[in-house]
């Protein structure tokens, strides 16, 4: 492989990087989503709150009572206002 070619070579490699790169902290990123990806999101992020909140009140030695926790009645632990439908987000929190 000659010079120039090796120096083309590393150009297009740092082009895709730099590409890739710009994707990740572009705005498209702040976009809404649809109602299934926000459902989703919140769905995962109210299971994994519930699972800790469950697990210290047996540590505890508590009663589970997911109504007392602070998680559950504000239910905003990962929502976004500019990506996520916040009644969506509210219902598959909880469930």
């Amino acid at each position: 492989m000659t010079f120039y070619a090796r120096i083309q070579a590393n150009v297009a490699r740092l082009t895709v990087a730099a590409a890739m790169w710009t994707s990740l902290f572009s705005n498209s990123a702040a976009e809404k989503i649809t109602a299934a990806q926000t459902y989703r999101e919140a769905y995962d992020f109210g299971y994994w709150d519930g699972r800790q909140s469950g697990m210290d009140d047996y540590q505890e030695q508590r009663l589970f009572d997911l109504e007392n926790h602070k998680e559950f009645q504000v239910a905003d632990h990962g929502y976004e206002e500019t990506r996520h439908e916040q009644e969506v987000f509210l219902i598959a929190y909880r469930r």
